[in-house]
């Protein structure tokens, strides 16, 4: 069985460097030099391997949902209501 297609949940946090990125789309935001957590930069090193795997016989893509939440992603947890979105999951 071939793999034709691979999505990867990746991390808003791979974009973030502690400026205001409110209204921003993805391709707005480069993949910076620096990050603010380990977390941010490991995710950051698959996108980057995921996006050069990219060929027309393996469709890649890199997904950063801003709620979905890994352990480890210590930025996601100071998102806007995350406490209130928890209490009722």
């Amino acid at each position: 069985m071939e793999v034709g297609k691979f999505i990867m949940s990746s991390s808003p946090s791979t974009r973030f460097t502690g400026v205001d990125i409110k209204g921003k789309r993805e391709d707005e935001l480069p993949i910076p030099d620096s990050f603010l957590q380990t977390y941010a930069e490991t995710k950051a090193m698959g996108e980057k391997a995921v996006t050069s795997a990219c060929s027309p016989g393996l469709l890649t893509v890199n997904v950063g949902e801003h709620w979905t939440r890994s352990e480890g992603d210590e930025l996601a947890t100071l998102a806007e209501g995350w406490s209130e979105l928890t209490a009722t999951i």
